[in-house]
């Protein structure tokens, strides 16, 4: 064999150990970087889990204030309502009462014995 033959030979071996080793600082420089984007993923979906469970607080807190809120305005409503009924009824009274003669009573109760007010608190 001649010497041209150990030298291309000796060539192509150290050209193959570079590319190996050139292979393994990339792979491990692969590796690296992955493990680097596995922890970015890692803290991004903690902290999108964080954020879910906020917004979540967030939205049923809004709920329950916004239910609160429906609740006293109904029950202002259902007051309203009262009041208007009440006046409506005490109107209707004093016209009655002047119709048919009477004197004007002090007491609602008294000219409306009878009536069953279907807003009224006792039921």
């Amino acid at each position: 064999l001649s010497l041209d033959f150990f030298k291309n030979a000796n060539e192509i071996d150290s050209s193959l150990r570079n590319s190996i080793e050139w292979l393994s600082h990339a792979g491990e420089s692969l590796k690296s970087k992955m493990k680097e984007y596995e922890r970015f993923f890692s803290e991004f979906n903690t902290s999108m889990h964080a954020n879910e469970q906020e917004v979540t607080n967030t939205l049923n807190a809004n709920t329950e204030n916004i239910k609160s809120e429906i609740k006293k305005l109904e029950n202002q409503i259902i007051e309203e309502a009262r009041m208007l009924l009440k006046q409506e009824t005490q109107k209707s009274v004093k016209a009655y009462n002047a119709m048919m003669g009477h004197q004007p009573q002090n007491s609602l109760k008294h000219g409306l014995k009878n009536f069953n007010n279907p807003l009224s608190k006792e039921g």
